[in-house]
């Protein structure tokens, strides 16, 4: 998202979560978003405090602005979290999870789509080209629905950073 006065970048405000901001004129946006940051905290940032830090706070901004930009271009107005971010303590309790999992450092976020629109599908279309661009013009990267679940459209796994692989779209 660019600013409309100066056209510099705008970027997710720490201060106010709902809001845009460019960092070089000020200017700020009112952004209404479908995935809430208190979605993905799960609450977990007050339940485990020691392990909740401001660098996942801003990563977590991040990838919240990401999904919800990717969410209003696909039409998917709905969804619902079935893990956000996950404290280390919590995620090695997590059968088949990660030990490095991006959950646990805010750049990751499994989310169901309660709309029934078909996210997955909506997404990849068949893993064609367009939708390869579609994940990188929101740098972002998603598991494959073959490793999340055998229909499609039910979850989905989205992170902001790419994996080892460089492919957007990756079984882990």
């Amino acid at each position: 998202m660019f600013c409309p006065l100066c056209s510099s970048t705008m970027v997710p405000s720490i201060m106010k979560p709902l809001w845009m901001e460019c960092n070089h004129c000020s200017y700020r946006k009112f952004t209404p978003e479908t995935l809430t940051l208190d979605a993905i905290l799960m609450n977990r940032h007050n339940t485990h405090k020691k392990e909740f830090s401001r660098e996942i706070l801003e990563n977590l901004l991040v990838l919240q602005n990401r999904v919800n930009q990717l969410l209003k271009k696909v039409g998917i107005s709905l969804v619902n979290v079935s893990s956000g971010w996950r404290p280390p303590s919590l995620n090695s309790a997590v059968v088949g999870a990660a030990k490095k999992s991006n959950h646990m450092i805010g750049k990751a976020v499994d989310i169901i789509d309660t709309s029934k629109q078909g996210l997955a599908k909506a997404i990849l279309e068949d893993l064609s080209k367009p939708s390869i661009e579609l994940l990188t013009k929101f740098d972002l990267s998603m598991e494959s629905p073959k490793s999340t679940n055998k229909l499609i459209g039910q979850w989905v796994h989205l992170q902001s950073v790419l994996p080892k692989s460089g492919n957007r779209v990756f079984i882990p």
